[in-house]
């Protein structure tokens, strides 16, 4: 009898610890959803530049910090107005807490492309950053015929939820976003 309610004992302080562990993972995935929509809400823009680098025109928007220390910067690529990109980098204490990018990425398709057949998909991916090795990441996208579906069906992708991907190497995806984030800074002269 003193093994069973050992095992029970045990168990239920496993289940416990895992419930406790689960319910940690969504407060700061909450924590960092809703610091970056009030941030949206109450965002004032600072300056703005534009960068023409090549064929590909990139045009910046950085915003004001505000009380909590959060500020973004927005880049719009136009890559010779074919496939449009956007990024949006939610800073705080010059560390990434977020990152949004959406637009239209095209298909690779072999020989020519047939009636009703799809050419691309119009997409948005966002990811979390909590720490170096807490990261999650959520997509959703909409396939498109042609490129000119991409700004009628914004709001029909607007509408689908997102699904959340597993990150296979949080540290690499983080130190990849930091570089990637301070490159910018510099580029910038932030």
């Amino acid at each position: 009898m003193k093994n069973i309610v050992l095992v029970l004992v045990v168990a239920s302080l496993m289940f416990s610890c895992q419930n406790e562990e689960n319910s940690s993972a969504m407060d700061w995935e909450q924590q960092i959803g809703k610091m970056v929509s009030e941030y949206d809400n109450s965002a004032q823009l600072d300056y703005s530049k534009t960068i023409v680098e090549g064929n590909q025109k990139i045009e910046f928007l950085i915003f004001k910090k505000n009380s909590k220390g959060v500020y973004k910067i927005e880049g719009e690529y136009s890559f010779e107005d074919v496939f449009p990109l956007k990024m949006v980098y939610y800073v705080k204490n010059d560390k990434v807490i977020a990152t949004r990018f959406s637009g239209l990425s095209p298909y690779i398709n072999k020989g020519l492309k047939r009636e009703g057949q799809k050419c691309c998909s119009s997409f948005q991916k966002l990811k979390y950053f909590n720490s170096e090795t807490e990261v999650v990441y959520f997509k959703k996208h909409i396939d498109l015929l042609s490129g000119e579906e991409f700004e009628s069906r914004k709001k029909e992708l607007t509408l689908i939820d997102f699904v959340k991907s597993k990150v296979e190497n949080p540290q690499e995806e983080y130190e990849q976003t930091m570089n990637t984030f301070l490159e910018l800074k510099e580029k910038l002269k932030l």
